[in-house]
């Protein structure tokens, strides 16, 4: 089994907490870096899978499409509070987590209720990409935040067997640093919570996170 994270352009101090929390958790598994073909390797994962591509959601789909089954893509500003490999453990093709932010999930919860920012394959990934892809290459918004809408669309066509994982334990999102539930296996700290996973006043963290979010605002580029 294979715990996967794409990281170029990212934290890597950000990444080696949510490294350390897989490997505290689930010991057995591959830690793996999706990256580009220039982004340095972050120290302590297993593997590196590289793709040649400049935009998140090109990479996103082309290691989707080639990773080795069964994996779990999870997100490097992650950190897990229990093992997560059961999520595979039925009969289904897919899991992917629904959102576990109150404000994400009344603005688009209704319309697009998965935020796939934990992707579990057992079988069939690669054609799911290839879907989602065509999808996100037709769509008004084919760029970085057109990614949720296409993976939802894809899997409301029942096409393939989808196992949903509830928010409030696979994609928690913290509403302060010392909030840790601890029936929620995955504490996401997306957007500026990032700095929360870090030692209290880290200007180093707040400033890659200032740099990581000018660069998402300037990825609207496609599948070059």
């Amino acid at each position: 089994m294979r715990i996967c994270f794409i990281a170029f352009g990212v934290s890597s101090e950000i990444a080696r907490v949510m490294m350390a929390s897989v490997r505290e958790h689930m010991p057995n598994v591959v830690l793996t870096q999706l990256t580009d073909m220039v982004s340095r390797k972050i120290e302590g994962v297993d593997e590196v899978r590289r793709v040649d591509g400049k935009t998140y959601p090109f990479i996103l789909y082309k290691h989707m499409a080639s990773i080795p089954e069964p994996f779990i893509r999870v997100d490097y500003d992650m950190i897990f509070q229990g093992d997560i490999t059961h999520v595979l453990d039925e009969d289904i093709d897919l899991a992917f987590n629904l959102h576990g932010d109150q404000k994400v999930e009344q603005s688009w919860g209704q319309a697009y209720p998965y935020a796939a920012c934990l992707w579990g394959a057992k079988r069939r990934s690669r054609e799911f990409a290839e879907d989602f892809r065509d999808r996100h290459m037709m769509s008004r918004r084919n760029d970085w935040m057109g990614l949720i809408p296409s993976i939802n669309e894809v899997i409301v066509t029942g096409k393939y067997k989808i196992k949903a994982l509830p928010g409030n334990i696979y994609n928690y999102c913290p509403e302060d640093r010392n909030d840790r539930p601890q029936n929620a296996l995955v504490l996401h700290f997306k957007g500026r919570r990032k700095h929360w996973m870090l030692h209290e006043g880290s200007e180093a963290a707040r400033a890659d996170e200032v740099r990581i979010s000018r660069k998402i605002a300037q990825s609207n580029e496609l599948f070059r």
